[in-house]
């Protein structure tokens, strides 16, 4: 099957193998993986190199591309400031501005402040590597998360 994988990224969509009627499951298979073989080995090593890459790399999920993980690891690693003079990325850091303000001015201790102001420092970045649009409701979500009751203990008490 990597064989297959391999000469499908050469751009090559079939080999010439010789099958009989008289030869038996095993020797079929060994055939075409021979005639693969035959293929790959007269390929340039350039080429060849290249598509193994190509194999090699890591799949990422519909919607992530590696230059938006890049991006989303640069928006958590740097200070604010640092976000708000990048034009990629201050979009994302005024609305944590503003989520954090949200919170100073609903009274919120500067503890509370913090934690809102990280989860949608997270909340962003999850967006920015999906690829999705940026959601202006931070706030609110911080919000909602904070008005839903404890979970009620489930503790032995039977």
């Amino acid at each position: 099957m990597y064989q297959s994988h391999l000469l499908t990224y050469l751009g090559i969509r079939q080999v010439d193998a010789v099958i009989g009627p008289k030869q038996t499951p095993l020797e079929r298979v060994r055939e075409i993986g021979a005639a693969l073989g035959v293929q790959i080995n007269a390929q340039q090593s350039s080429q060849l190199q290249r598509a193994v890459r190509l194999l090699e790399r890591p799949i990422l999920p519909q919607g992530h591309s590696p230059g938006q993980e890049r991006l989303a690891a640069l928006f958590l690693k740097n200070a604010p400031e640092k976000n708000l003079a990048d034009p990629r990325l201050a979009p994302a850091q005024t609305i944590v501005d503003a989520a954090m303000q949200l919170a100073r001015d609903r009274g919120d201790s500067a503890l509370s402040v913090t934690a809102q102001g990280e989860a949608a420092r997270q909340r962003i970045a999850d967006s920015i590597r999906t690829g999705s649009t940026l959601d202006a409701d931070v706030g609110s979500h911080a919000q909602e998360s904070k008005s839903v009751p404890p979970a009620p203990d489930k503790g032995r008490n039977r």
